[in-house]
């Protein structure tokens, strides 16, 4: 029988067989036509990520092996069946906006797991692409723009991630394309996302390194403070710092309530070696207000100058593009005139 907290989201469930080795599942649509229903089998592969409350497989269609998905495995013992239909609920919410987030396509249980199926991004992880790129000041804004584009939709439609990272297993930034290409990242892992959360939150919950000050209770003398979208923001100032230096911006305790005291400034140093323009800084450091309130909101974040500069990289590139025309264009003068 179906918990009452997951019945609003039957629409989504999944009809599923379990075999040896594998989900049978109907193909989605053939239900609607008169012929026989027609079934797709899915194979366990690797894991692709561990986490808390559970697991994130890639499952590969008998069928077709093209076809893949990630498929999140949430372990009933450790996890409450509210947790479960709220991350639900978030996934489901999320769907009309693909762009900035992985793409949903049902749910199942068994006596052990809640199983959600998702998009498989083969890509990886922003992790992933650090390993694996330098990035530039100009790449950290664009993936500094998408996060919040993504933030604002999470925010507008009053859910808060409670967990940006891009650093540990599983990641919540996932890497669509990058370099040479062009740079696109979603979120995903909604298993810390709450509604309503426009009302406060007090759940201390997240990632050590990216948890803002207030999720943490050090704002003030409550065991526990309120907190809301602005610790979305903080956490993504961590998350670009880390991007630029590949370094968390506060390491340990000392340094980290020196800093939100207003005892020292955020620590900028790793920024400047790594060549990053004062108005980078202050986006960051803007993010990582210590006092909540002066953080912007993802909207209020998306205006800032330093998301539409031109920096020195690109002045670069396009005064060569300039001076090569100037080499060649009395070139094509002399062949105009022939």
């Amino acid at each position: 029988m179906t918990d009452p907290l997951l019945r609003p989201f039957d629409k989504e469930r999944l009809p599923t067989i379990r075999r040896h080795g594998y989900w049978r599942q109907p193909v989605p649509g053939s239900e609607a036509n008169n012929t026989e229903l027609q079934y797709e089998d899915w194979r366990n592969e690797k894991i692709l990520g561990r986490g808390t409350y559970g697991t994130v497989r890639l499952v590969r269609s008998a069928q077709d092996e093209k076809k893949m998905r990630a498929v999140k495995e949430v372990f009933k013992i450790n996890t409450p069946t509210a947790l479960a239909s709220r991350e639900l609920q978030a996934l489901i919410a999320l769907q009309k906006h693909p762009e900035h987030f992985v793409k949903f396509f049902g749910w199942w249980e068994d006596d052990e797991c809640f199983y959600f199926a998702m998009e498989y991004i083969e890509k990886g992880d922003l992790m992933s692409l650090l390993k694996d790129n330098k990035l530039t000041e100009m790449d950290a804004r664009t993936i500094a723009k998408q996060i919040l584009e993504g933030l604002q939709t999470m925010h507008q439609n009053h859910i808060c991630h409670r967990d940006v990272k891009p650093d540990v297993r599983p990641s919540n930034i996932l890497a669509i394309s990058w370099l040479p290409g062009p740079l696109r990242v979603k979120l995903t892992d909604f298993g810390c996302a709450k509604f309503g959360a426009g009302t406060g939150l007090r759940t201390t919950i997240g990632t050590v390194g990216y948890m803002a000050p207030e999720v943490l209770g050090y704002d003030d003398d409550q065991e526990t403070s309120n907190y809301t979208y602005e610790a979305d923001i903080w956490s993504l100032g961590c998350v670009i710092y880390y991007v630029m230096t590949r370094k968390l911006p506060l390491v340990g305790f000392r340094s980290y309530m020196k800093y939100i005291r207003g005892q020292i400034p955020l620590p900028s140093e790793k920024l400047i070696q790594n060549g990053v323009s004062q108005s980078g800084i202050d986006f960051i450091s803007m993010l990582m207000s210590p006092d909540r309130d002066k953080r912007p909101s993802a909207k209020m974040a998306l205006q800032h100058e330093w998301l539409y500069a031109v920096t020195a990289e690109k002045k670069c590139m396009c005064w060569e593009v300039y001076s090569s025309f100037l080499f060649i264009s009395p070139y094509f003068d002399k062949c105009a005139h022939r």
